[in-house]
Formats: structure tokens, C-alpha cells, sequence
């Protein structure tokens, strides 16, 4: 993979977009569900993202993911850790939460 620019906006962007990839996956994983079941319908209600410093992603990112809370249609997802590697230090550069809610899907064209 090439390098990319040093530019820190760019980077927040990319570790924003790319860190939404499968973290609400986490809160169904218990229940023996997978994200892209056709008999699913999920939607993202609420997320936030925070970065404590600065951040490539074209670098090894370390990225730890759980879900204290998923019952009743609704979980809970924390990416609690975006960490890099050394030398650049191993530190927490950026945490995120997000909240989902998880419906059975119906209607003909719902495979079974």
C-alpha cells in the first residue's frame, strides 16, 4: 500500500469511515447472528468518535471492539481502542460508541 498524504483531516476521515465496518456486528455476535443475515434489518441510531491524537491509517492500527449492552432490538458498541504500534508510541489515538437497532425482517422477499 502507498503512503498517503500527511494530512491529518484526510486520515480522521478515513479512520472514521473505516472503523464503522463492523461494530455493530459485535452486539449480535452473542446472540449467533451475523451482520449481513438477510433476516436482519439494522440501523445505526446514535455514534460518536473521539480523537485523542493524531492519527495515519495507513499505518497498523490496533482496533478493540466490544459491546457491554445488546437486548431488546438495541445494542451497544464500543471501538475502545485505536491504537498504534511503536515507535510511534502505542497509544490511543481515537475511541468510538454506537448504538443500533436490530429487527427481524419480513415480507416476501425475505429468505428463510
Amino acid at each position: 500500500m502507498e503512503r498517503l498524504a500527511d494530512d491529518e483531516a484526510l486520515h480522521r476521515c478515513l479512520l472514521a469511515y473505516v472503523s464503522d465496518f463492523h461494530l455493530l456486528d459485535t452486539a449480535l455476535k452473542p446472540h449467533g447472528i451475523s451482520m449481513i443475515s438477510p433476516k436482519l434489518v439494522i440501523a445505526s441510531v446514535d455514534h460518536a468518535m473521539w480523537f485523542h491524537r493524531s492519527v495515519r491509517v495507513d499505518d497498523w492500527l490496533l482496533y478493540a471492539m466490544d459491546s457491554p449492552s445488546a437486548s431488546g432490538a438495541r445494542g451497544l458498541t464500543r471501538g475502545s481502542r485505536l491504537c498504534t504500534r511503536r515507535p510511534i508510541g502505542g497509544k490511543r489515538r481515537a475511541g468510538r460508541v454506537d448504538t443500533g437497532y436490530f429487527v427481524a425482517a419480513r415480507g416476501p422477499n425475505v429468505v428463510a
